[in-house]
């Protein structure tokens, strides 16, 4: 049916939609004040645009550093699961190397024990 990115656009356009509206039947003139910054007969438009725009842009920052660390962690784990998979191939061989003279050494026995029998 729909994967998550077609759904993620889905909802980003109707919220951008959403507030394209909202935007357009509120166009009264505004003073705003922030901290020391003062702006004088300014369009409602435009603060609530800017400010849609300025809380995307953080969301868009976020995002991309929590993308960024995820993409470190998993180049680390991957890291991990190569040194883990080189040392268990080792192990195995190792173990390999254990039980092969182990087996040989029966084998050798059973077949001198049927030439002495014979």
């Amino acid at each position: 049916m729909f994967n998550l990115i077609q759904v993620y656009w889905i909802v980003a356009l109707l919220f951008a939609l959403i507030v394209a509206v909202f935007a357009i039947q509120n166009a009264a003139v505004v003073n705003i004040r922030f901290l020391s910054w003062q702006f004088q007969n300014i369009s409602l438009v435009l603060v609530i645009l800017g400010s849609t725009a300025v809380g995307a842009l953080l969301f868009f920052i976020l995002g991309t550093i929590k993308q960024v660390t995820m993409t470190l962690k998993l180049r680390d784990a991957e890291g991990k699961i190569r040194k883990l998979e080189a040392q268990l191939k080792e192990l195995q061989e190792q173990q390999q190397k254990v039980e092969c003279p182990e087996h040989e050494q029966g084998m050798l026995e059973t077949d001198s024990n049927q030439t002495t029998a014979e």
